[in-house]
């Protein structure tokens, strides 16, 4: 296990270091920033003792904020009976109760009523904002009671239109004006059918104000990255055509709409009018995000080879996304939402065990894959339980979502360019031998031809040929043939190092180019590689190999240097074929003239 593992990270270590680097960079900027903007709201401060006196809290001693917690009163109407005119009464005062720490109920059929005392010790009348902070609440009607009278009444909620609401913002915000020597109480009520969560502060105006500004220079870090991470993405599918792009993409852009529907943005800007489409798209972009994700998973983790098993169990995940997201249009909310919660756990998971057998397996972009899924699952297990009521609502457990997924989606893109680099790696590399194939050789060979003869500087070639190898495969069959052949390969790698590129060729050819190497070290490779062939394989059924030799220096037939790569191998290939006609397992050199001697190294290298 600790071998496979140490073998996926066996990279090249200043490819791993610069994407860190890379990564670590983008986590300093603006992780923390977006974690501090998001919850600074939730910091808790020992609430003054002047400020809160017999369960009414006094607004003139209000400095800035505060994250109300005990400070409120709360009663639970199971049948959403209850009136405000009910409430306002004194009997109806004796129905609520002191709150505790939860405020989190979790998927519930009751409405909720909170009541808030207020008085205004000073002289002058005093104006602050009460901020409902979880901004998928159905329906919240607030009260402003003065004198046993309902002085201001509103109705809103993502139920109703977004111009409902008094204060335009993506949170509930409830202007509350509150006169010199004067009391009064506020009452709020909420129903949903989604997750019950109240989040309660009071805020002064000028402390709101500087608020907004932090909020939206982290969540435009935010999105502004989300944004980034596609166009980048988006660029990449055109430059290289593979599909794991566009799932990355859709994957990115589901996953970013339905965070801003999550956070109140979507609501606000993109569909003010429509109050079904701001419950409902929670749940299609969710199911979206969910679709996206297994099949980017499936993809860039490789299932059909790694995990087919899991890749079939995938694909039905991914069948009941889509069925949720077509069910999302005419099911009950309430049912959808905890369905697609639950899927959300299950396919993270599966997604987590897809990764681990990978990784497993040497798949080298599940490394940044799996620490990108797993730092999610975390959060999603988080806020599920946040969901269901068992986690309270606090800022961890309302914003480690959001603050994992920037981790993960930057993890995700940095896999997603391994993923492209093992698929390229793998379109130059032969399968049977795992050397480089012949659409790397003719790409390489040409670029180091015009270098060497750009910058004055010595190529070479070997171009190499298993003796009687058709006659050995009629005699054993193809699968020993098959052996012969990563058996010279294997002879290859072990011999020759960066930059010379060994490369199968074609059938049972190989070809070795050698960047400023001369010729006469050539032929020493060349003899080193043919004698070890020729002493390693098998005593009873022995290979040898006839190599041929050129350089860009050598001259053609026609007394001119060689003009192309072409030419030069046409030089290799014609010594190669000048090695079989003298025995074979030998290595000769290209020489035009015929009246001139051609080398011939046999069993010990000489010079030319």
């Amino acid at each position: 296990m600790i071998n496979r593992i140490s073998q996926v990270f066996a990279m090249p270590w200043y490819k791993v270091l610069i994407q860190l680097l890379g990564v670590g960079v983008i986590l300093y900027l603006f992780a923390p920033l977006i974690y501090k903007s998001l919850t600074s709201e939730y910091e808790s401060k020992p609430v003054d003792k002047q400020l809160f006196i017999d369960g009414v809290l006094d607004v003139a001693k209000l400095e800035e904020t505060l994250r109300l917690t005990q400070e409120f009163f709360i009663l639970e109407d199971v049948d959403s009976s209850l009136s405000i005119d009910d409430l306002v009464s004194s009997d109806g005062a004796a129905l609520f109760k002191a709150v505790g720490q939860e405020h989190n109920f979790g998927f519930t059929k009751s409405s909720f009523w909170v009541k808030l005392q207020l008085t205004n010790s000073s002289d002058q009348a005093e104006t602050i904002l009460l901020r409902q902070d979880y901004p998928l609440i159905d329906y919240l009607e607030f009260w402003r009671v003065e004198s046993g009278k309902v002085t201001k009444n509103i109705k809103t909620g993502d139920g109703l239109n977004f111009d409902t609401r008094e204060i335009e913002y993506r949170d509930f915000l409830f202007k509350i004006d509150v006169k010199p020597k004067s009391n009064q109480s506020v009452f709020i009520r909420y129903q949903t059918s989604g997750s019950l969560n109240i989040g309660l502060s009071l805020n002064t105006s000028d402390y709101l104000l500087s608020r907004f500004a932090q909020e939206q220079l982290a969540f435009g870090a935010y999105y502004g990255g989300v944004l980034v991470l596609a166009i980048y993405n988006i660029f990449l599918f055109f430059a290289a055509k593979e599909k794991a792009f566009t799932h990355y993409i859709w994957y990115l852009v589901s996953y970013g709409l339905y965070m801003s529907t999550h956070n109140g943005y979507a609501f606000q800007y993109l569909w003010p009018e429509n109050s079904w489409l701001a419950n409902q798209s929670l749940l299609l972009l969710l199911a979206s995000t969910l679709y996206w994700g297994m099949k980017f998973s499936q993809e860039i983790v490789a299932t059909r080879i790694y995990a087919p098993r899991l890749d079939v169990f995938g694909n039905w995940l991914r069948y009941l996304s889509v069925a949720f997201f077509i069910a999302s249009f005419v099911a009950p909310y309430e049912l959808m939402v905890q369905s697609l919660s639950i899927l959300t756990v299950v396919i993270t998971s599966i997604i987590i065990a897809m990764g681990t057998i990978s990784l497993m397996a040497k798949y080298k972009p599940a490394v940044f894959f799996m620490i990108a899924w797993s730092t999610l699952l975390v959060a999603v297990l988080i806020y599920m339980l946040k969901t269901f009521g068992i986690l309270p609502h606090n800022a961890f457990t309302q914003n480690a979502f959001q603050t994992a997924s920037l981790i993960e989606m930057t993890l995700l893109s940095v896999a997603l360019s391994h993923h492209f680099s093992e698929l390229k790696k793998k379109s130059y590399t032969d399968a049977l031998t795992f050397l480089f194939n012949r659409r790397h050789f003719d790409d390489k060979f040409n670029q180091e031809f015009n270098s060497a003869r750009g910058e004055h500087r010595e190529l070479s070639l070997l171009v190499m040929d298993i003796d009687h190898f058709k006659k050995f495969n009629d005699t054993y069959g193809h699968a020993e043939g098959d052996k012969v052949i990563q058996f010279v390969a294997s002879i290859l790698k072990n011999n020759v190092r960066k930059p010379l590129i060994p490369c199968r060729y074609g059938g049972e050819e190989f070809a070795v180019i050698l960047p400023r190497t001369p010729k006469d070290s050539a032929m020493v490779l060349a003899e080193r590689i043919r004698e070890k062939v020729a002493t390693q394989s098998d005593r009873e059924r022995p290979v040898t190999i006839s190599v041929g030799v050129a350089n860009v220096n050598d001259i053609s037939a026609g007394g001119e240097p060689l003009s192309s790569s072409r030419e030069l191998f046409e030089a290799a290939d014609d010594a190669l074929y000048k090695a079989k006609e003298d025995g074979r397992n030998c290595v000769k050199a290209y020489i035009p003239n015929k009246g001139q001697n051609e080398e011939e190294i046999v069993g010990s290298p000489v010079e030319q």
